[in-house]
């Protein structure tokens, strides 16, 4: 019986952190979506996929900090609470990132705004 009980609760876990996966990976297209309509004034899905390929990038390189932001999150129930709070934590990661890789990937950009960007205006999320 406790194995029934086991197998149940890790198919619930990794359907709900499918489903956050799922929700993340939305809520980042949508964003990278914004963001490029609004620095160049209509979407470019090959400059969404080399923003998308330099933030996998980043984020590997940085992989020790992006965990440390995550510390115990994963460990929280299965819940809308934690669920809000994972995404809440990759937004700032995300916020953290995508000033600079906008700024690397679409020189225009980089050059008209030295400061960065501000993200709260290019966030879906």
């Amino acid at each position: 019986m406790a194995d029934v009980v086991g197998i149940d609760q890790a198919r619930e876990r990794d359907a709900f952190e499918a489903e956050l996966l799922e929700e993340t990976c939305r809520r980042v297209n949508a964003t990278i979506v914004t963001a490029i309509k609004m620095q160049v004034g209509t979407y470019d899905q090959g400059l969404h996929l080399a923003i998308v390929c330099n933030l996998l990038e980043r984020f590997a390189r940085d992989r020790d900090p992006l965990l440390a932001h995550f510390t115990g999150l994963r460990e929280l129930p299965m819940d809308d609470e934690s669920r809000a709070q994972r995404l809440a934590a990759f937004e700032q990661i995300l916020n953290h990132y995508l000033p600079g890789v906008l700024g690397e990937e679409v020189p225009m950009f980089g050059n008209e705004h030295p400061d960065g960007v501000q993200t709260e205006k290019l966030n879906v999320i």
